[in-house]
């Protein structure tokens, strides 16, 4: 059996966290590593220069180091400066988001209300991992 694809998840709020878990435990063919911040998340990947990396999301709010920060630095991070980025987000619609969508090529799902929609979104993320052919 292959190794799992690995997927990197940084969130400040413990029950965003908690759902999002909940949501990708249907998802044996990936693991998903959990951070409570982007500054975590960051380290992680520099400790481990050589992940094989699936996809990175962020929630945008978090202090310390919001995800457009992040997903800056990620951008300058020798290998995994092409892969894919999420930024996940309560509102996705704001100019700030939609500039650093377009300008450091990431991906903006908004963050849902229930299970089930959570659930839509990781299918989502996922499509991300195995873009069609």
């Amino acid at each position: 059996m292959p190794p799992a694809k690995l997927v990197l998840y940084a969130d400040d709020d413990e029950d965003d966290r908690l759902c999002f878990q909940e949501a990708w435990n249907s998802y044996a063919d990936y693991e998903l590593k959990i951070f409570e911040s982007a500054i975590g998340l960051l380290e992680f990947m520099q400790q481990n220069p050589s992940l094989d990396l699936c996809v990175v999301v962020l929630d945008q709010n978090m202090p310390q180091l919001s995800g457009i920060e992040a997903l800056e630095r990620v951008r300058t991070m020798n290998p995994y400066e092409e892969t894919p980025v999420v930024l996940y987000s309560t509102n996705i619609y704001g100019g700030q988001l939609s500039r650093a969508a377009s300008v450091y090529g990431a991906h903006l799902v908004q963050k849902s209300n229930t299970l089930a929609e959570i659930r839509t979104d990781v299918e989502r993320i996922i499509g991300l991992c195995d873009p069609p052919l």
